[in-house]
């Protein structure tokens, strides 16, 4: 079975200071937040990534054209200094057709 995309839904990245980024996506490249997703404290996802992940926020800017760029930005500094080497937090998603019955 051959899996169908529609593209890029989004990528995404880390911020070390939430403000200050959506000051620059909103201000400077005109891209709104569009979506804010906040994980719950303690860590939902204990062992996945180095850290400590509870009450990090995901957000989402609209790039355009149904694209979208996000970040997280994690509120304790308790993330292993090579959070970012491994890979934790940058990722790209599909956006997919639903899954047929």
């Amino acid at each position: 079975m051959a899996i169908k995309t529609k593209g890029v839904h989004h990528m995404a990245f880390l911020s070390r200071d939430m403000d200050e980024t959506v000051r620059f996506y909103t201000d400077v490249m005109n891209f709104p937040v569009v979506v804010t997703l906040q994980l719950p404290d303690p860590d939902p996802f204990p062992g996945a990534v180095p850290g400590d992940l509870g009450g990090a926020k995901h957000y989402f800017f609209d790039i355009g054209n149904g694209d979208r760029l996000a970040f997280f930005w994690c509120p304790k500094d308790e993330l292993a200094p090579n959070f970012a080497k491994l890979c934790a937090g940058k990722h790209i998603a599909f956006a997919m057709e639903p899954a047929a019955d």
